[in-house]
């Protein structure tokens, strides 16, 4: 790495990782985020297999939380059952959809069942790439507050957290790792504590039941996913890297 030309950062995360402790050079590092699948970002919703979902999922006049991710601990979606029947006490009608699977799945399982949330957690399993947008779509709250675990395993960016602004959505992440660059908190969604129940209870809540900072959120969110992360932007940054290099032999 530190005999390399370039060396493209794919987060601000990687970016200093490779500065501090590998050694490189910050003048050989170009940051270039990810972007998101423009199949999602000029996703057409079908309203009536949008109320069809709806429908099936018995969630009809509900206010629903989604969460999609590989259900491990660093996600932190134990914390957001933990912290659901705060949100059940203020807000009654609320569902909490978590789509994905993993290792830690059968732990939170375990969890709703402990805390008498059965009726509020739908678990979804893996979700199709057909699906996905669907869900995002009827969501009112999109939420995975990743934290940092003892072995070092840490969020370095996040993407779900944009496609889910793509469709239009405020977000709620972890404040640990760099989910600051998938996030710009109180702009585009909010970061919280991801150990305080308090402080994840508190921003669903707040989202939830202040409709237009909802809407605010969830507009600059997808203003954002629109103008700063297409693919064909980083298409044309990565050409024009390689160009600069080819240039030098």
């Amino acid at each position: 790495l530190r005999e390399a030309d370039v060396i493209i950062a794919t987060c601000s995360f990687i970016e200093e990782f490779l500065e501090n402790k590998v050694g490189v050079d910050p003048k050989k590092i170009i940051k270039v985020y990810p972007a998101v699948d423009d199949e999602i970002i000029d996703f057409k919703i079908n309203m009536s297999k949008l109320n069809e979902l709806k429908n099936k999922k018995g969630l009809e006049d509900k206010k629903v939380i989604f969460s999609c991710a590989r259900l491990i601990e660093r996600k932190g979606i134990d914390n957001v059952i933990r912290a659901l029947r705060r949100v059940v006490e203020n807000i009654p009608r609320v569902v909490y959809l978590i789509g994905g699977d993993g290792e830690y799945r059968s732990r939170l399982e375990c969890l709703v069942k402990e805390n008498e949330l059965n009726e509020y957690v739908k678990f979804l399993g893996n979700l199709n790439y057909e699906e996905l947008p669907y869900f995002y779509a009827l969501c009112d709250v999109f939420i995975v507050p990743s934290r940092q675990l003892e072995n070092f395993d840490i969020e370095g960016f996040g993407m779900v957290y944009l496609e889910a602004n793509a469709l239009g959505k405020p977000v709620i992440g972890g404040n640990t790792g760099r989910t600051g660059d998938s996030i710009i908190d109180g702009v585009t969604g909010l970061r919280v504590n991801s150990e305080d129940l308090n402080s994840i209870a508190s921003a669903v809540i707040r989202i939830l039941t202040d409709t237009d900072y909802a809407r605010r959120l969830g507009e600059a969110g997808r203003r954002r996913a629109e103008k700063e992360f297409r693919w064909q932007d980083r298409a044309d940054t990565i050409y024009q890297i390689s160009q600069r290099i080819a240039k030098d032999y």
